[in-house]
């Protein structure tokens, strides 16, 4: 798994079978830490705007990955926030 400011995107290459996935990080509408086996506490699940769902497992430090990519998070939607704030602005004074 990589997060960047704009990005969370996963690879994983098992026995040769390739998966990937890249997600905006303005698309994702919740985090949360998860449970595998309803026991384990090694999981986090990522859910979109669309209801997408994404299940990522096996973190050996769930809980400081997850405090990472909600702190990321956070400040991607919170950037979001202020660019539709600064467009509205811009228009009513372009308006003028």
């Amino acid at each position: 798994m990589y997060i960047s400011s704009n990005y969370l995107c996963f690879y994983a290459n098992i026995l040769n079978w390739k998966s990937t996935l890249e997600l905006n990080l303005k698309d994702v509408s919740g985090i949360t830490r998860e449970k595998t086996a309803k026991v384990i506490s090694n999981a986090i699940e990522v859910r979109t705007e669309k209801g997408e769902k994404y299940f990522f497992a096996s973190f050996v430090t769930r809980d400081k990955t997850f405090g990472i990519i909600e702190k990321i998070w956070t400040a991607a939607r919170l950037n979001q926030v202020k660019l539709r704030e600064k467009k509205k602005r811009n228009k009513k004074n372009s308006s003028f």
